[in-house]
Formats: structure tokens, sequence, C-alpha cells
């Protein structure tokens, strides 16, 4: 009764341990993983963080947004959370400093230039300035933090607008902890030079990382799929 009710409305009854959306499969993997540290990269306002906290995650989290205006909110939403870190940083494949496209939708903000469907496909994607930020390796921030990582399993989240695999080329002395990742793939490119996500793909599994779930995010009008989170795993049982 309960599901006919549901489904007259448009809505459908999901068991979340057979078909989840990302945030339970996500949980579910890390309890599975024994998944101790997150690192959020491309943290914007703290989106995945909160909802990872409401979800019943509480291990460490590590967030990094290079964009000020993005960082004050963030650091604010993470100010009573003492497991939560926050780090005015990007992530990338070489230390230094970039130039970073500030979106009117700030969680599109990107180092790469929106191109043509892009800007037409989502709204607020037009830059409204452009922003010296830093950027490290995720080596060189293990590195520096030694400590903080020591026997940790991490998961590796990356929301990067067409960056994740820089990301991922800047942290591979430090493949051994990341036992997971999630990486925002583009079926349909929305910015200019970005790779096409079965490079990506190709890149993560051969790394040794198995993918265990794919998430729609964006979807056209004739349901194709612009752009969807892939979840991979290394090394858990």
């Amino acid at each position: 009764m309960l599901k006919r009710f549901v489904e007259l409305f448009g809505y459908e009854l999901i068991n979340s341990k057979k078909q989840p959306s990302l945030f339970p499969h996500l949980l579910r993997l890390f309890k599975q993983c024994r998944i101790d540290v997150v690192l959020d990269v491309g943290a914007n306002h703290g989106q995945f963080a909160i909802n990872l906290r409401k979800r019943g995650y509480k291990g460490a989290i590590h967030s990094f947004e290079p964009v000020a205006k993005s960082f004050e909110i963030l650091q604010q939403a993470s100010r009573r959370d003492k497991s939560w870190h926050v780090h005015k940083l990007a992530l990338g494949d070489i230390s230094g400093h970039r130039n970073m496209h500030v979106s009117g939708a700030s969680e599109l903000s990107s180092f790469l230039a929106a191109n043509e469907f892009g800007e037409k496909r989502l709204k607020g994607m037009q830059n409204t300035h452009i922003e010296r930020v830093d950027v490290l390796t995720l080596d060189d921030f293990f590195a520096r933090h030694k400590a903080d990582f020591l026997g940790a399993k991490i998961f590796l989240k990356m929301d990067t607008q067409g960056y994740d695999l820089n990301v991922f080329t800047g942290a591979q002395k430090s493949l051994g902890a990341i036992v997971g990742l999630v990486s925002e793939l583009s079926m349909k490119q929305i910015y200019r030079d970005m790779p096409p996500h079965t490079q990506a793909l190709e890149v993560y599994e051969q790394a040794g990382y198995n993918i265990t779930g794919i998430f729609p995010i964006i979807r056209n009008a004739d349901l194709t799929v612009v752009e969807m989170d892939c979840v991979l795993i290394r090394g858990c049982s």
C-alpha cells in the first residue's frame, strides 16, 4: 500500500543496501573499509562534509578550498567540529600558484575555463573574476603533516571541476594509504581541455582501483548523463 502511494506521487522506495544513493553507499563503504580520514578536495562551502556528519561519520575530515569567499563560509561551517580541519588550498599535480576561474555559482569554479556547452547548460557558470590561489600536491601536503596521517585509512573525495586527474597525479606517492576515492566524471565536457571520463577511469583502474558505484549528478532533457560521481576502492575487504 505504501509503495503504491509513494509511486502515485512520482517517487520510488529503494532498499538502501541494494540500490543506495551516494551517501548511504559511502557510509557502507567507510564501515567496510574502516575509513578514518576523509580528504574533501574541492570543498566549496563544506556540503560534502556536512552530509557525511549528518549520516553518522565521526572520523577526521580535511577539507580543501582555495577560493577566498568560499573558504570563509567553509571555515564558519567547520568551526565547532574539532575533527573537521579546513585548508585554504587547492590540490593539483604541481605545487605552486595558479589562476582560478571563479564562477557565479561558486561550486563551478575551476582552474579550467568553461566551454560553450558548459556555459549554456549550467546556470551560473560564467566567470566573475580570476583569483590567484595556492596549490600543493597531495604528496607535498602529506609530507608536511606526516603525524596526522600515520597508519590512516584514507578516502579521497575529488570534486574539482575537471581537475580531478591532476589531483590524483599529485598523490602518486600517497596512494598506498588511499583505500578509496570518489571522482566527478563528465560524460560531456563542460570545461576546456578537461579529460574525457574514459581517460580518468583508465588511470584510476590502472592504479588498482575498482568501481563500486556510479551516481548521476546532471542529466540532459533526453536523460543522457552529463556528470556523475564514480566511487572506487582498492585493497579493501
